[in-house]
């Protein structure tokens, strides 16, 4: 894995699926199934908020295995619990978890209505904090399923406590035409010098907030998963020291020069949140660590930095406009401290 020493200067401009797996075991009939409509809501315009792009509304709810949602077993004794929430019109919606255990052998899938896009197997095997925050889902509704053989004796803890609705379709699932000019495409063969750099650049999904955010090194070069990003960013939604389900997005860029669309494929999800300082007494900055490192063949970079109180002749400003791709900033002035 590539690491080295550099500098990186990144502008957190108001910045944000996994691949996904088929599974022909789910359920296949709708007509047994807890439906949850979640109610309507007034959008907030991003003035209000402005310095970090706003793409949904969030609802709290308190929706798990012991107080909704539908059981079945089957003719073998497996076990069947599915649940389906809908928010009417919503582009996409995201399922966030404040519990959950999954006994060994048991599996969790979340899909949509249509099935062209499935999540899972999630099992005890992939999901090891006690919350979990799942990928945008293409359309507005959602079905949580979870599956327990007879042979499970452990009980399990499942319980959503929101439910984010993706009202900019920040993932771009309906192929609208966008134009965005914030700078142009890290692939463009003018940035080829800060290509490393590039690679360390992340799209956040922070609840209903996305921003930009850097994977760091640190002193040791051991590849712990440092994120720096800005406090303005995060505020509000974690404290310090607490786990959080924030969702890290890495190579979501265009593949041309040209391009406005980039892929989700690639996603870790879950961190703590280690430092902050807000810009009133200081940097605007937060540290966060995630639970787990990106996997080689991603090609992560870890920026360096230093503490160097002089300025680098050069600075550039790579960063996540929104939703769109990396792109690249150029300062053509010295950079100051």
């Amino acid at each position: 894995m590539r690491k080295s020493i550099l500098f990186l200067y990144i502008s957190f401009i108001f910045a944000t699926i996994n691949v996904f797996n088929s599974y022909e075991n789910i359920s296949s009939n709708d007509n047994e199934v807890d439906l949850i409509t979640l109610p309507n809501f007034e959008v907030v315009s991003n003035s209000e908020d402005s310095r970090r792009f706003k793409y949904g509304h969030k609802f709290d709810v308190n929706l798990g295995i012991n107080n909704s949602g539908t059981w079945k077993t089957s003719n073998e004794g497996t076990d069947v619990w599915r649940l389906a929430i809908e928010s009417l019109n919503a582009y996409a919606l995201k399922v966030q978890f404040n519990e959950i255990f999954l006994p060994e052998n048991s599996e969790l899938f979340i899909y949509n209505e249509s099935r062209d896009m499935i999540y899972g197997p999630y099992s005890s095997d992939n999901i090891h904090a006690d919350s979990f925050s799942a990928p945008l889902i293409k359309g507005d509704k959602v079905i949580i399923e979870y599956i327990q053989p007879a042979s499970v004796n452990e009980e399990v803890q499942l319980n959503i406590n929101s439910i984010i609705h993706d009202y900019t379709d920040i993932f771009n699932f309906y192929n609208e035409y966008r134009n965005r000019d914030c700078g142009e495409n890290v692939v463009c063969d003018t940035a080829e010098d800060f290509r490393d750099q590039s690679n360390s650049v992340i799209y956040m999904v922070i609840n209903q907030y996305t921003c930009s955010a850097a994977l760091i090194n640190n002193v040791n070069n051991d590849n712990t998963p440092y994120v720096l990003t800005a406090w303005h960013c995060i505020v509000g939604e974690t404290n310090l020291g607490d786990h959080n389900d924030f969702v890290y997005y890495f190579n979501h860029e265009s593949p041309t020069c040209e391009g406005s669309t980039g892929s989700f494929e690639y996603s870790v999800s879950g961190s703590t949140l280690l430092a902050t300082r807000n810009e009133n007494v200081g940097s605007d900055f937060a540290l966060l660590v995630m639970d787990e490192s990106p996997p080689e063949e991603w090609n992560p970079f870890y920026a360096g930095w230093s503490n160097d109180e002089s300025a680098p002749l050069i600075s550039v400003g790579i960063h996540h406009p929104e939703d769109y791709p990396r792109k690249i900033n150029y300062d053509d002035d010295y950079a100051t401290s």
